[in-house]
């Protein structure tokens, strides 16, 4: 009934104030009929969406033909009867001036039959009738519903007809072939449950929430899972803790919003927040709450009877295609047996990107311009040692790719690898661990020499708390249980602030690889050193194991690491610890500093890697993960290699042991290069 009683005195007052500003009868009954056609479906979602889409036009017409500036800010969709009569209001100014501007505006002749390009407006008519004005805009919205690209920002997608090559930026896992599928849909909220509001809201999502906890407590008890693993898991058991969600939510349906709303709502408010983090690491966490929003989801629609359970098992020996992954999604198709996934969004610190590392899952991420649309149903090619998708791909691309990827390595890496001018001269091969638990044994099996470099992140990494000194001893134990025999190299915590935010609490850097990170980190934070130092004190079994200290820049900061050492390991030993006779220290050779000055070092310490990637990124001041200075930072540049000599030269005449880490010693391409640079020691991932 009111919607009647508004509708009849829109319709005698709107005409009534038109005719009063004498404007033409033809707009008085075009803008009339766009009142009561808008008025009366204005709730209705498509009507909002066109809406949106007129609304876009009509700044894009503003910025083109210089058309009321105020227009802009009435540019929101409207929500009430008053917004709405303002943007009548708006549509009236805007047939008015195009009154005035179409009939001044010469345009050449079409040939009606010739269609026009896509980015192409169709020509604006003579006929200065408001009418036809009215009609073109009307035209315009409805491909802007179809196509919202913006002329200043275009993303031109490549028209994928047979054979393509895609380049990407992430990748993991060994390269595999198979038939591309998407990725199954999220279910959606039924009408009967997005209606859901008071009281039997609340309780839903309080049971929804109790349900998504138990969940996730199952989740980290999977054996596949290793520690770090776990702790991606427990945040999300973190964010169901977290005021800013579970008021929220409660806050947004006491103030009258269904719960379908306050979800929507609360949860695009916390994800808008964490996005516009300068902190990649924490803008990375924007996936982690929208997985946690499914998983909420999920749960309400099954206490509702409502089937929301997605099915993954037509999904086995297939690559999987999808905008963006989400850590839960990663350990369902990795139980699915998926044969790999591609996925268009991805970031190096996002919780996805590090399970399927973990998982050894191959995949491709974060490439070139594509639509996954256009590679459903074709047969892809994930060539995840060069980071390129190869879309129906040729034999002689299978051949290439999978026969490089197969060679067996234990025939080739086992057997010592000695120079030709002197048999008695060995070149070791090492290996780079991260995961002990998927890729120490792999190393084994493949012969490594040892251990080149332990990277001891993964236990911080995606963890809800700082690791104990017990959880520590446990997984560095494993280490030197696999590796009883050879040497082993376990680099102390090599993370900046930006990377443990979450734990720590630290304050943004605006640079954090050259800010507070590694041994400042840890000398800042002398109970995480201490904590860490003890772990491995306790796991070390033999004379063969060196630990490393990474971004070291002068001496002024060694001299503290080693007062700090002293007291660590005197308080250890005075509690009845025991550890090997002879403990071997070593630090890392990435900072120039420390380079143009080895003499200073070369005598002090036991074992040095020279990590390839920072000592490339600071001598040449170009950022390995910046995109936009890739042309600057080369790792065969002569300044570094001058560096890389030194070092190489001066460690051989102490008869210390110089090993060199990061892409430059797992490039087959430049191990000559290294070999003649005096380097006999290399660490590569396996």
């Amino acid at each position: 009934m009111w919607r009647i009683i508004l509708l009849a005195m829109g319709a005698f007052a709107i005409p009534y104030v038109l005719f009063w500003l004498e404007v033409g009868h033809l707009t008085i009954l075009v803008v009339g009929m766009a009142y009561i056609a808008l008025f009366c479906l204005y709730l209705d979602a498509n009507v909002l969406n066109s809406l949106r889409a007129l609304i876009a036009l009509s700044n894009r017409i503003d910025s083109k033909m210089g058309l009321l500036p105020s227009f802009r800010e009435e540019s929101k969709v409207p929500s009430s009867a008053n917004e709405l009569e303002n943007l009548v209001s708006s549509f009236h100014r805007i047939c008015q001036e195009l009154e005035a501007r179409t009939s001044a505006i010469q345009v050449p002749a079409v040939d009606p039959g010739k269609k026009s390009g896509k980015n192409m407006r169709p020509p604006m008519p003579t006929d200065s009738s408001s009418s036809v004005a009215v009609e073109n805009l009307s035209e315009e919205m409805k491909r802007q519903i179809h196509d919202e690209e913006n002329d200043d920002d275009t993303v031109i997608l490549r028209a994928i007809r047979g054979r393509a090559v895609f380049q990407c930026r992430l990748a993991s896992g060994d390269p595999v072939v198979g038939e591309a599928v998407l990725m199954p849909q999220q279910p959606k909220l039924q009408p009967s449950t997005r209606k859901l509001s008071g009281s039997e809201a609340i309780h839903a999502f309080n049971q929804a929430v109790l349900q998504v906890r138990e969940e996730l407590e199952k989740i980290v008890d999977y054996p596949e899972l290793s520690e770090a693993d776990k702790g991606i898991i427990q945040f999300q058991v973190l964010l169901l803790q977290d005021k800013a969600i579970l008021e929220g939510i409660q806050k947004c349906i006491e103030d009258g919003m269904n719960l379908a709303e306050a979800l929507d709502t609360t949860f695009a408010v916390v994800v808008a927040k964490i996005e516009k983090s300068k902190n990649s690491y924490i803008a990375a966490r924007a996936a982690d709450c929208r997985d946690l929003q499914n998983r909420i989801l999920n749960a309400i629609l099954h206490q509702a009877g409502e089937s929301p359970t997605v099915s993954f098992s037509h999904l086995r020996d297939k690559i999987v295609l999808a905008q963006q992954i989400y850590p839960s999604e990663v350990i369902w198709l990795y139980k699915a047996g998926v044969k790999g996934i591609f996925s268009v969004e991805g970031t190096p610190s996002s919780h996805a990107e590090i399970l399927m590392q973990s998982f050894n899952i191959p995949s491709l991420s974060n490439p070139e311009p594509i639509s996954i649309q256009m590679l459903k149903g074709r047969t892809l090619l994930l060539d995840t040692k060069k980071m390129r998708l190869i879309v129906d791909p040729n034999p002689e691309d299978i051949d290439e790719v999978l026969h490089q990827s197969s060679v067996d390595p234990t025939e080739v890496i086992r057997e010592p690898v000695r120079l030709c001018d002197d048999a008695n001269e060995t070149v070791f091969i090492h290996a780079t661990i991260n995961n002990i638990e998927i890729e120490a044994p792999r190393a084994v099996e493949a012969g490594a020499d040892g251990v080149g470099l332990f990277r001891s992140e993964m236990s911080f990494i995606g963890a809800v708390e700082l690791p104990t000194e017990d959880e520590l001893t446990a997984n560095y134990t494993k280490l030197c249980q696999i590796f009883a025999d050879k040497p082993i190299v376990m680099r102390m915590l090599d993370l900046g602030s930006d990377k443990l935010n979450g734990i720590l609490g630290e304050t943004r850097e605006e640079n954090p690889c050259m800010g507070n990170r590694s041994m400042r980190l840890l000398l800042k934070r002398p109970s995480i050193f201490r904590t860490q130092l003890r772990a491995m004190l306790r796991a070390i079994q033999n004379e063969q194991t060196t630990i490393l200290f990474p971004m070291i820049s002068g001496w002024h900061e060694l001299e503290k690491i080693r007062t700090a050492i002293e007291r660590i390991v005197d308080e250890f030993v005075r509690e009845g610890n025991t550890i090997v006779s002879t403990v071997k220290f070593g630090i890392m050779v990435e900072v120039p500093s420390v380079a143009l000055r080895f003499e200073d070092y070369v005598n002090e310490f036991d074992t040095f890697n020279i990590g390839t990637n920072d000592l490339t990124q600071y001598t040449l001041a170009a950022d390995r993960n910046n995109e936009y200075v890739q042309e600057y930072y080369k790792p065969y540049h002569p300044s570094v290699l001058t560096l890389i000599q030194k070092v190489a030269s001066l460690g051989n005449a102490a008869s210390k042991k110089v090993c060199v880490c990061g892409e430059m010693a797992a490039d087959p391409k430049m191990i000559p290069l290294l070999i003649g640079l005096g380097i006999r020691h290399l660490s590569v991932p396996y």
